[in-house]
């Protein structure tokens, strides 16, 4: 596991963790106790790079020793130099308020143009009923418009 956290114990003068199969990154903090005069990391399974700071400038303060996938520190420390992995730009991530604020713009967007789609077909249709009220009938297309005599005329009186 990894080092528990001790960020607040700041008055600490010698810190023990050898020998503990603790593993993972050492914590930045560690580096930030002003009173730490002895550090001793040696056999555990730490990985990534040493801070350079604070008590760790002084590497008869510190020992990292068996803790092969350890990179970097100070020269005196004789660890391996850290590489730079070229890792594929991460993906960036939208946060909440971006994507809500997305989402209600493209619900706003399909509703202004249902309005519009609405609107359009409402317009034509009227546009078609006052055209097929042209001829002055009311009941639209289904009936011609005839004249009393004509209708006479067709049903013998």
């Amino acid at each position: 596991g990894a080092i528990p956290d001790i960020s607040r114990l700041v008055s600490l003068r010698n810190v023990d963790f050898s020998n503990n199969n603790l593993s993972g990154r050492i914590p930045q903090y560690l580096a930030n106790f002003p009173m730490l005069r002895n550090l001793n990391l040696s056999m555990n399974k730490f990985e990534g790079s040493v801070p350079i700071e604070g008590v760790f400038r002084n590497a008869t303060s510190v020992s990292v020793f068996g803790n092969k996938n350890l990179c970097g520190g100070i020269r005196q420390m004789q660890l391996k130099p850290c590489t730079v992995k070229a890792s594929p730009r991460p993906r960036k991530h939208l946060s909440l308020k971006k994507k809500v604020a997305i989402g209600i713009g493209a619900g706003m967007a399909s509703l202004f143009l249902f309005i519009i789609a609405a609107s359009l077909c409402w317009f034509k249709k009227r546009k078609s009923k006052k055209k097929n009220n042209a001829n002055g009938s009311t009941l639209g297309p289904f009936f011609e418009k005839i004249s009393y005599e004509e209708l006479y005329n067709a049903t013998n009186g």
